[in-house]
């Protein structure tokens, strides 16, 4: 249950509930004073709302300045106080709840993201990678061996190339996870290479 007042401490810019109870009628003078130089109309021309402000601030310091309506005031305060209090700590623990959920849904779904690309990530790094030597021989145009370290060098960590220029063939030596891949591009390229693992019947 909400409850909803006007604070004439709060209003004249002063310390509420016990501490409000405590000031004295010059302190509240003092403040009453300070507080309508402040939003005096005559202060702020631009204000649609000056004139309703001062209005309340000046039933705010009537109120305070009469004891039997202070007293009633402090009275309800005393009331009124333990109520919005819990209401505060309601609302925080709602507000802390909400972030909980929050951030409970969040790893939630970051699981599951990371159960999904783990599930859909590529076998590789479980994949026994074998050094094998290619044969690899091409037609048509003369590949230097930067550019076939080049090509090889996305199927896996090239160790040596061994040029036959003479015949456009070469062996690449290489930690290689799918030749069948690098045999595959090779066929794909304008001037294609042909790739063999090597066998003992292998020749060029």
């Amino acid at each position: 249950m909400n409850v909803d007042y006007v604070d004439h401490y709060r209003v004249l810019g002063l310390a509420s509930g016990e501490e409000g109870a405590k000031l004295t009628g010059r302190e509240i003078s003092r403040a009453y004073k300070a507080k309508a130089l402040e939003v005096h109309p005559d202060k702020r021309p631009e204000d649609p709302n000056a004139d309703a402000k001062f209005r309340t601030l000046k039933s705010s310091y009537e109120t305070l300045m009469d004891p039997a309506s202070r007293k009633k005031f402090d009275d309800f305060l005393r009331q009124v106080t333990p109520r919005k209090n819990m209401e505060a700590r309601k609302a925080s623990f709602r507000a802390t709840d909400a972030k909980r959920r929050k951030a409970r849904d969040h790893k939630e779904k970051q699981d599951a993201r990371d159960r999904k690309e783990k599930q859909e990530r590529p076998r590789k790094r479980y994949c026994i990678r074998y050094t094998k030597i290619l044969e690899v021989s091409w037609q048509g145009k003369d590949y230097r061996e930067e550019e076939l370290r080049e090509f090889f060098s996305r199927f896996g960590v090239v160790e040596d190339i061994w040029m036959r220029k003479s015949c456009r063939s070469a062996n690449v030596t290489m930690d290689a996870e799918d030749p069948d891949a690098a045999a595959a591009a090779g066929r794909s390229l304008s001037a294609p290479i042909l790739v063999r693992e090597y066998s003992l019947s292998s020749s060029f």
